[in-house]
């Protein structure tokens, strides 16, 4: 029996640390993620690190129907636009990213509706490795 309350108290243990190493990585994160709002950056360079800033864009569908359907011809949002429907399942009304990213290419008026339709974005990096240069 003691073996098992040991195994438990283990468990536990690690539990607990595992706790405090996350709560320190999503601190680490609000650091970086501030560091690099706040100076406008998608991308960091450090000696060892390249920390990068994804650009993802949700869009507010209601919004984007209201604003864009204003700035869009019809083609132009039937392309971007891609209404409820049902296939096997109900898929919910999106907007298609793909068919978007040249509307980003079309002046400042769409891109600023473009902007005001987005819903902001939850704070995420991606870090990666920068590979060690081999001497000759």
């Amino acid at each position: 029996m003691d073996s098992i309350e040991e195994s438990v108290e283990q468990y536990a243990g690690v539990q607990i640390a595992l706790k405090a190493l996350y709560d320190e990585r999503e601190r680490l994160l609000a650091d970086i993620w501030s560091f690099m709002d706040g100076n406008n950056q998608k991308l960091l360079d450090t000696r060892k690190f390249t920390v990068r800033i994804p650009t993802k864009r949700a869009y507010d569908i209601s919004k984007f129907q209201a604003v864009m359907g204003e700035l869009l011809s019809p083609d132009q949002m039937n392309a971007a636009f891609i209404p409820e429907h049902e296939e096997i399942k109900v898929v919910k009304a999106k907007v298609d990213g793909r068919k978007v990213l040249p509307l980003w290419n079309m002046g400042d008026e769409v891109v600023e509706a473009l902007n005001s339709v987005l819903i902001p974005q939850a704070p995420e990096i991606k870090v990666e490795a920068k590979k060690k240069e081999q001497a000759l």
